[in-house]
């Protein structure tokens, strides 16, 4: 049997090989917080304390898993975002701060007490969650393509106490609005196929693609229709906001100015490039 100090150490040291320093030792934390169900201070406080023979068996499977480069999120089946909980697998993207930044900029934008608000390619369902979590009179409402993707949404939902609405639906398909809005929202598909090399190899591996990548030809697919889309189902005035990809910060704002949108906004993320758009329908 071992102390949760020493597994801790032969963790981080087999880590070592895949990740940095920094990064083996928040992943160790997470997943022993995770199976002991304790927060840092008691991991801390107890590492003297021995681990069961089960318990010892979890932590070994997690392990070939992360040596195997899967995220430790599909790993843990879970992670946090926005202060909540939300489960994760391999049919949504993992939450990135970038998003938790996006989502900050729009609440304190202020939205109205009865404003309507729809998340395009909700993924995990970070977003509307969110939303209806901090703003409870809001009505909020989330899309996506993938029936995968909207089961994971909806049993956050439930996790998170909150009702949001789920429409399965494809943003790329010309279909009748039946709903305005004055908040639409969207963290759509956007790096390059080009680019796929780039990434860190478990988001290739392990990520789904529909929920990352555009073709080369035409990087520009989805904020090009969603912003057609947020041109019919938006009350004027009524605000639409991207996650972006910096190297089209500058045509993606281009492109909204051409469609009519005013009051255009580029907003930087924590590593100073361009992620996030605001822009104004009126």
């Amino acid at each position: 049997m071992h102390s949760i100090k020493s597994i801790s150490t032969f963790y981080k040291g087999e880590l070592a090989s895949i990740y940095s320093s920094n990064e083996a030792k928040s992943i160790t934390n997470l997943v022993l917080m995770h199976v002991l169900n304790y927060d840092k201070a008691q991991l801390i406080l107890n590492e003297k304390e021995e681990l069961g023979n089960d318990t010892e068996k979890t932590l070994i499977d997690y392990l070939d898993q992360l040596k195997g480069g899967k995220p430790v999120q599909y790993v843990l089946g879970s992670t946090e975002f926005f202060g909540l909980n939300f489960k994760v697998n391999a049919s949504v993207l993992i939450p990135r701060l970038e998003t938790e930044l996006l989502v900050q900029w729009i609440l304190d934008d202020d939205p109205k007490a009865n404003s309507s608000i729809l998340d395009i390619g909700t993924g995990s369902g970070i977003i509307p969650i969110s939303f209806k979590h901090s703003l409870p009179s809001v009505s909020v409402s989330a899309m996506d393509i993938s029936e995968g993707a909207l089961e994971v949404a909806k049993e956050n939902a439930r996790i998170n106490k909150v009702d949001v609405e789920f429409l399965l639906n494809d943003i790329l398909e010309d279909k009748a609005i039946d709903s305005k809005y004055d908040v639409i929202v969207s963290n759509p598909p956007y790096v390059p196929i080009k680019d796929k090399e780039s990434l860190h190899k478990n988001v290739k591996a392990f990520e789904p693609h529909l929920a990352l990548f555009v073709p080369n030809e035409d990087a520009l697919l989805f904020y090009n229709r969603i912003s057609d889309y947020a041109m019919q189902a938006l009350q004027r005035p009524g605000f639409l906001y991207f996650e972006i990809y910096e190297d089209y910060a500058n045509q993606i704002a281009e492109m909204l100015g051409q469609k009519g949108f005013q009051e255009i906004e580029i907003k930087k993320d924590l590593a100073d490039k361009d992620r996030m758009i605001r822009a104004k329908l009126v």
